[in-house]
């Protein structure tokens, strides 16, 4: 199989599992908002929240900088077990800090559901470095589609759990367990997974760990940083606002995740690519990779923007219900946030394939310090809102960022022909699906059917070459 071939697998084998966990997702996030209340699933997303904030500030970019170095050494058992052992002698300090900042942070007498919450779902944070970090080897070889399978077990499972336990009217608390058990299960799935491609043993070796450390320094700083931007929207609110608030931006703020998969699940595939294009230092090769890639992900960002903010107020009727239709203006603002953050992915890890990771962190800075202010000026006269309007500011302010430097080390500066044509197409479908009254379902087929159609007829397949692409 070619490598675009692979490429282009492994983004529909994602793609595919993560439409059959999305939709597990949009039943599950109906069923809790519902048995939960506005104010308990708002306290229901400040555990999520905080936890996976220590979770991704966990990572380090030790995941990254695996999927960089294992395509240029020899030595992948030895690389994989050193860095899985890394992780795993971190996880014991992270959530001692993890459990002593919910403490310290959420002390008051009603926020002791939100620290019990908080200490519960502590074991997600192992369980995510260890499939994260495998996670690496699969984005290496181009089998993400296994990590895909391992989603799909792992999320069907918990929505298999979480339904029988609303059913038996269990507590907050059991079903912050059953968060932890879905995390657990997909990274022994990944586990598994992991020994049909590379057999590995745990190598203690403080001499590489401090090397990895240090390769990876500045990478982990600018993640660390970013995941304080991409996450202080809901934090600060959860401090500044209500549980109310945060579970009526909680529910829009659980699409944004979701919609930014797409990106992940193609990046994933297409960063070792990068790197080694970078490696050997072929600048035509590496110019045509990033421009089809920026063309791929701008199909897939605008029409899911226009979709989604014609039918806004719809999906957050039919999934969480009346109580959460303020969700309805958030969604909207986020959504156009997934879409920037697409191709901000993009020129992020080309800067980390061109060995420029500081730059990184100083985009990450400037973005956070402007994040934080605005956030603690705005959320406390204007609420979700305020979060919602921040935190897709701060994706701009982090794409434009990246785009020049990589302009100037690259030269590459994206074409904006098949851009131009997308957002005709994402135009004409937001009209279509805005002033059709029709049930959701007729409004989302009908507006998957007109943007596909009009990408046809302005021809943007054949901008793509997807003819070429998908060859037998």
């Amino acid at each position: 199989m070619s490598v675009a071939r692979q490429v282009a697998w492994n983004t529909i084998a994602q793609v595919a599992a993560r439409a059959a966990v999305l939709a597990a997702a949009v039943v599950t996030t109906g069923v809790l908002t519902r048995y939960l209340g506005v104010s308990g699933y708002g306290d229901y997303v400040i555990v999520s929240v905080y936890v996976s904030f220590f979770s991704l500030v966990f990572d380090w970019g030790i995941p990254t900088m695996i999927a960089r170095e294992l395509p240029r050494t020899k030595g992948a058992a030895e690389l994989l077990g050193t860095a899985i052992s890394l992780r795993l002698a971190l996880a014991l300090p992270v959530g001692a800090l993890a459990a002593a900042g919910a403490f310290a942070i959420y002390g008051g007498e009603d926020d002791r559901r939100v620290r019990l919450g908080v200490l519960i779902a502590l074991p997600t944070i192992v369980a995510v470095a260890a499939s994260t970090t495998l996670s690496a080897l699969f984005q290496a070889r181009l089998r993400m589609d296994l990590v895909a399978a391992a989603e799909f077990v792992s999320q069907t499972a918990a929505f298999a759990v979480i339904l029988a336990l609303v059913a038996a009217d269990q507590s907050f608390y059991v079903l912050i367990a059953a968060t932890v058990l879905a995390a657990v299960l997909n990274a022994l799935v990944v586990l598994l997974l992991s020994r049909r491609i590379q057999r590995f043993v745990l190598r203690v070796d403080p001499a590489a760990w401090r090397e990895l450390l240090r390769l990876a320094l500045p990478l982990g700083l600018a993640i660390v940083v970013a995941t304080i931007y991409f996450r202080a929207d809901a934090l600060l609110l959860s401090l500044l606002k209500p549980s109310e608030d945060v579970g009526i931006y909680g529910v829009a703020y659980r699409f944004f995740e979701v919609a930014t998969t797409f990106s992940a699940f193609f990046m994933g595939p297409v960063f070792p690519l990068i790197s080694a294009s970078v490696a050997l230092g072929t600048a035509e090769e590496l110019s045509s990779l990033l421009q089809r890639s920026f063309d791929v992900l701008m199909v897939a960002a605008i029409g899911l923007v226009a979709m989604t903010t014609a039918v806004a107020p719809e999906l957050i009727g039919l999934i969480a219900g009346e109580a959460f239709e303020r969700s309805a203006t958030p969604l909207r603002v986020l959504v156009a946030g997934a879409g920037i953050l697409f191709f901000n992915s993009l020129f992020a890890l080309t800067l980390v394939a061109l060995n420029r990771q500081r730059t990184v962190l100083v985009i990450s800075v400037v973005t956070l310090v402007a994040n934080v202010a605005l956030n603690l000026v705005l959320i406390p006269e204007f609420s979700y809102n305020a979060a919602a309007a921040i935190a897709t500011l701060s994706q701009l302010v982090s794409a434009v960022g990246a785009a020049i430097v990589v302009r100037r080390a690259t030269g590459f500066s994206p074409r904006l022909r098949t851009t131009t044509r997308c957002a005709a197409a994402g135009l004409a479908t937001f009209a279509v699906m805005f002033v059709l009254d029709a049930p959701l379902g007729i409004l989302v087929a009908a507006g998957v059917t007109v943007y596909a159609s009009m990408l046809l007829l302005l021809r943007v397949d054949r901008e793509l070459d997807l003819r070429q692409l998908l060859r037998v």
